[in-house]
């Protein structure tokens, strides 16, 4: 048995987009794969130390993280944010071209 913990958050999973996060599998065996579920390659376990490795999220969404050990999946859900919130721009009105009526006027430097 084994589970998947997030550091250095330990068991918050929300994490914000571009901040490296630690992901360490504790159990009894050795991680065969990593998979983050964002497009990344899978990793596999030569590049863990001490059953954990390191992902940078790019990109804001709910991921699976999942570890491979033995045949056996592990995962643990995470929520990624993006602190930065952009306003919402209103529609622009759909304008159509009008006349003013009125005179021209004249300007001049003098």
């Amino acid at each position: 048995m084994g589970r998947i913990s997030v550091f250095p958050f330990d068991n918050q999973v929300v994490i914000i987009v571009g901040q490296p996060v630690t992901f360490k599998f504790k159990g009894d065996q050795i991680p065969t794969e990593w998979n983050f579920h964002d497009a990344t390659p899978a990793l596999p376990s030569s590049i863990s130390v001490d059953n954990e490795v390191t992902h940078t999220f790019t990109k804001a969404g709910i991921y699976n993280v999942v570890v491979q050990v033995n045949g056996q999946l592990y995962q643990q859900k995470v929520t990624v944010i993006d602190p930065i919130v952009k306003p919402t721009l209103p529609a622009k009105p759909s304008a159509t071209p009008s006349t003013v009526a009125g005179t021209a006027a004249k300007i001049s430097n003098s």
